[in-house]
């Protein structure tokens, strides 16, 4: 096979100071993006520069501005002449100047942001949106019954090996067949038709019936959705909130559902801190190897992206290797796939577990980069986020600080920390220019707020809230807050470069600090879904997890019977205690600052 000559004519395998013309510098043959010390992949130092000014005029007027947008009256607020509202199906939306700053209000009937179990789809502003939408479509949604024949026919041609959990078998079935559909637009009238038919088949049959008791009721089609999403933006059905700088959602009690602020980055730092989030990200994605997104969540989505992206395929020959990236990296501690409550076991020690690309992926000078990005870049945005953050919900951003100080007490290595106090966040997942459909976060904390800080250089890319009928411009440098859990989202096509920052802490991982902490778990019961951050089911690391023995899964076995046949009872048998280690064993001792960590 012929190699792309990306370091000259002659194929001088591997590079040396001498060929390539920098004393001390080797490139091995397995490498074709540099030698690890060449300063154009060296992660810049910001972590002295990460600290907000709240003392400075300008960002003190816009912390001011922005509890006046959520406190007050429009009427009370805005520059003269310069106030226009619409009201429609329970939606208000105030467009208005505050300052010179032109704002989005949007106010939200019906809803209370911070009740558990909260559907937005049921809202007035939903179901008039999806009428719309039906009404223009005019291809419907496939059939179950239609699912249920691919599917079966999916599982015999595969002999029922569809790969994933047993809990995700079924649903991984729905998925293939939904692409199966998907991708053969005639497949559903041809199915139509066969069902017109006798069919012999008795495996078929056989394999039919046991589908239909297992699948009975029609789910959530993302690849249908997907098409009546592009299909609305096309056709401009989402109210498009643009040229604003401030974009607040509210529900009546002036909770916030979502926030944005344009070109916060620039306003809370400055061009210079912003221009290098963006390098340092850049940088580290082309030296550590960018994940590829799990497929049975992205299914068909991420393989149709790099069709329309083929600058972004990395197995492209004509490709610039440094540039060629699209996947997502997960930053934090969580706990493994089936343990929504946090009861179960991430580690030897019972708590959370750290993600593999804490563990596995991080060698030599990548993990030396990614200790400078952690207190840098990612320090950066958490510093943006947490200013908004606690200036918006104060009381909810303490108890994330409280919770994530509990992770940090049980393992430090398990913990992201990119600030040395009140760090809110125990997950983070860094999206390289990723197209992002739409989806709930099921894993997130419940009614809780993720925060996002968006970089790059890109066109498009505005965020969706299909339940709201919303579509919101995104500009490079912004900062969002989102109740992502409860909420859907998406974006829209973009092109350029684009890397999102995503912070949040997983339901499991509160429920579970909060025992430790001794304090209730009163909150509505975890959904069995996954999200997008938990999904990534290589993130269990097998030798961290713990191995019950037989006498703690099947207890009834070792019921002690005396001489006369009297059983005692479960009381009696003495419990076997799951071993402990002393949480100072399964630290790594580390500093905050970057340049003194090791671990």
């Amino acid at each position: 096979m012929a190699l792309p000559a990306h370091f000259g004519q002659q194929m001088d395998w591997p590079k040396t100071a001498k060929t390539l013309g920098i004393k001390g510098a080797v490139q091995y043959s397995w490498s074709n993006i540099g030698f690890p010390n060449d300063p154009e992949l060296a992660v810049q130092d910001l972590e002295d520069s990460t600290e907000i000014d709240k003392d400075n005029l300008n960002i003190a007027e816009l912390a001011q501005d922005i509890l006046d947008v959520r406190n007050l009256n429009a009427g009370q607020i805005a520059d003269a002449n310069s106030l226009h509202t619409e009201t429609d199906n329970g939606r208000t939306i105030e467009i208005f100047k505050l300052k010179g700053r032109r704002i989005a209000k949007v106010t939200i009937e019906g809803v209370d942001a911070r009740q558990r179990g909260v559907d937005y789809k049921k809202l007035k502003s939903a179901t008039a949106f999806e009428k719309i939408v039906d009404r223009e479509y005019q291809t419907q949604k496939p059939a179950l019954e239609a699912e249920h024949h691919v599917m079966a026919h999916v599982l015999l041609c595969r002999g029922g090996q569809v790969g994933g959990k047993a809990c995700d078998y079924w649903k991984t079935a729905r998925n293939l067949a939904q692409q199966h559909i998907y991708l053969d637009h005639g497949l559903e009238a041809r199915l139509r038709s066969q069902l017109e038919k006798d069919n012999s088949d008795k495996a078929f049959t056989k394999m039919l019936e046991t589908v239909k008791k297992c699948v009975r009721q029609n789910a959530f089609n993302p690849y249908y959705q997907a098409q009546r999403d592009e299909f609305a933006v096309r056709n401009n059905l989402f109210h498009h909130l643009k040229d604003v700088d401030l974009v607040m959602v509210l529900d009546t009690k002036g909770s916030v559902i979502m926030f944005q602020c344009s070109d916060a980055i620039q306003q809370l730092f400055n061009k210079t801190i912003e221009k290098a989030i963006m390098t340092d990200l850049e940088i580290f994605s082309t030296q550590q190897a960018v994940p590829t997104p799990d497929m049975t969540r992205h299914g068909l989505h991420y393989a149709q992206w790099l069709v329309e992206r083929p600058d972004l395929d990395f197995r492209l020959l004509n490709n610039d290797p440094r540039l060629a990236k699209s996947g997502v990296y997960h930053f934090g501690c969580r706990f493994p796939i089936g343990v929504p409550d946090g009861e179960g076991k991430g580690t030897k020690t019972g708590g959370p577990c750290p993600t593999k690309d804490m563990r596995q992926r991080l060698e030599g000078s990548c993990e030396h980069n990614f200790h400078k990005l952690r207190f840098g870049t990612l320090g950066a945005c958490t510093e943006a986020v947490s200013f908004f953050f606690r200036l918006l919900e104060p009381e909810m951003f303490d108890e994330y600080v409280a919770i994530v100080e509990q992770v940090r007490n049980f393992n430090k290595f398990a913990h992201l920390e990119t600030r040395k106090i009140q760090e809110p966040f125990a997950m983070r997942a860094l999206l390289v220019n990723l197209m992002t459909n739409e989806h709930k976060d099921h894993g997130d904390w419940q009614c809780g707020l993720a925060g996002l800080t968006i970089s790059g250089s890109f066109k498009g890319g505005d965020l969706l809230l299909r339940d709201l009928g919303l579509r919101i411009e995104t500009r490079p440098g912004c900062v969002q807050l989102l109740r992502g859990r409860e909420l859907r989202h998406s974006i829209t096509r973009y092109s350029g470069r684009r890397f999102v920052v995503v912070h949040t802490n997983h339901e499991a991982v509160r429920r579970w600090a909060r025992r430790q902490l001794g304090l209730p778990i009163t909150d509505i019961g975890t959904t069995p879904l996954d999200s997008c951050l938990e999904k990534n089911q290589e993130d269990f690391v097998p030798e961290d997890s713990y191995v019950e023995s037989s006498r703690e899964l099947f207890p009834e076995r070792y019921d002690r019977t005396s001489d006369e046949g009297s059983v005692e009872s479960e009381a009696s048998v003495p419990k076997v205690s799951r071993p402990r280690l002393k949480s100072d064993k399964s630290r790594t001792v580390s500093s905050s600052d970057a340049s003194a960590e090791k671990s």
